[in-house]
């Protein structure tokens, strides 16, 4: 849809539209009174999903993503890793692995 979509189409027949669009998507909280916020609803909501489509064709796996650092461990110095198991601190809300035997710095 290009900035010209629905040229010589009643603005009523446009905000109706949307309002069917976000009535069959239960979306009654949106308010659609002007033609350009019809025109936004069209072009931004989309089809929800079946429940037939397996959700892997949807979802990209994270399998064989590398993890990012998310801070250092403050017994060994080595980088925590976002998803490793590590415990917290509280006292001094710094990571440290669950398996540190000490400070090896």
């Amino acid at each position: 849809m290009d900035d010209q979509w629905g040229v010589g189409v009643p603005d009523s027949a446009v905000i109706m539209l949307a309002q069917t669009m976000l009535k069959r998507l239960k979306l009654s909280g949106m308010r659609v009174t002007t033609r350009q916020d019809a025109i936004a609803v069209i072009k931004g909501l989309r089809r929800p999903v079946s429940k037939a489509t397996p959700l892997t064709s949807l979802i990209s796996s994270a399998i064989g993503k590398k993890a990012r650092e998310l801070g250092t461990c403050s017994s060994c110095g080595k980088p925590l890793l976002i998803g490793s198991l590590c415990r917290t601190v509280w006292t001094m809300y710094d990571g440290e692995h669950i398996n540190c035997t000490g400070r090896s710095r």
